[in-house]
């Protein structure tokens, strides 16, 4: 308690508010110090990541480590995520006769009274019934896997986003 005790008297924080005007003067003042030390987290962030590519190792998959002598450091951590192009899959399933990937959803069309069409029988109203082509996701990974979809091919049926995170490695280490 006392690095925060210390701190607090140095910003002028540490006195015990009296009555609820004083309070919100602390309570102001502490918001302000919080949003100085979010902007410079930020920019120090930014630093870490541009030093982490100059003065540390990368990895395969687009990470950067600064470790130190003593067992800490950082890590530039890539994160990478990927979303479907619904339409350039469907599309290129139908080009090569993979047709397991794409699933027909019906749903009814917003033309369609819906209360109505609780209870009109498919058969009676189909043009209430529109057909949505959608991805199988598990059936297209599926046929990545098997070797049914080219890596390169597949490459191009996704947008891949990279995103990175800070990695502090002396909590890591206390963990272990």
């Amino acid at each position: 308690m006392e690095k925060f005790e210390a701190v607090l008297s140095i910003l002028g924080l540490d006195t015990k508010p009296t009555n609820a005007s004083e309070a919100y003067e602390v309570f102001r003042k502490v918001k302000e110090v919080e949003s100085i030390i979010e902007k410079r987290l930020k920019e120090l962030r930014k630093d870490m990541f541009e030093l982490a590519e100059k003065e540390g190792v990368a990895d395969d998959k687009g990470s950067f480590t600064v470790e130190f002598e003593d067992g800490t450091g950082y890590q530039k951590q890539a994160r990478t995520s990927i979303s479907i192009k619904k339409d350039e899959v469907i599309d290129y399933a139908k080009a090569v006769g993979l047709h397991t990937i794409i699933r027909h959803d019906k749903i009814i069309s917003a033309e369609a009274d819906r209360e109505e069409v609780i209870k009109i029988v498919e058969k009676e109203k189909p043009d209430w019934i529109d057909i949505v082509e959608e991805v199988d996701e598990e059936e297209l990974e599926k046929c990545v896997l098997e070797g049914l979809i080219p890596m390169e091919e597949f490459e191009g049926l996704v947008n891949r986003k990279v995103t990175y995170a800070l990695v502090d490695l002396a909590k890591r280490k206390n963990r272990k």
